[in-house]
């Protein structure tokens, strides 16, 4: 969680709830009175973001960024910034570690398909 407090940064799932929607367990959430208190919140999470060169990316994202911002006036909008990963030609030049890394995004890619779709309905 990129806006949870450091020492204690809980694990995050995705997992059903009672309803049958799917929801981020364990992520924060944040109040924003005002749009300058959002651009700090956003660019806060985005200070958070962790980076790695890699052959394609210099500064390749190593993680997901999800906000959901709940509209005063009703309805909401999801801002959705991928973590990058290149194709497996690219990658196969990488450390087991970063091979590993990006099998994870990967995997964690599918699973965000499932958000967004689940947003959607």
């Amino acid at each position: 969680d990129l806006l949870a407090p450091q020492a204690n940064s809980p694990q995050i799932a995705l997992r059903e709830n009672a309803d049958g929607e799917l929801e981020l367990a364990g992520a924060s959430s944040h109040k924003c009175e005002g749009g300058s208190a959002l651009l700090e919140t956003l660019a806060r999470g985005h200070r958070r973001r962790r980076t790695c060169g890699t052959l394609v990316n210099s500064t390749s994202s190593r993680s997901h960024m999800i906000c959901l911002l709940h509209l005063t006036g009703g309805g909401s909008l999801v801002l959705v910034d991928c973590a990058g990963t290149e194709r497996k030609e690219d990658s196969s030049r990488h450390t087991a570690e970063r091979q590993r890394e990006g099998a994870e995004i990967n995997s964690s890619h599918l699973a965000l398909k499932e958000c967004v779709r689940a947003l959607n309905s």
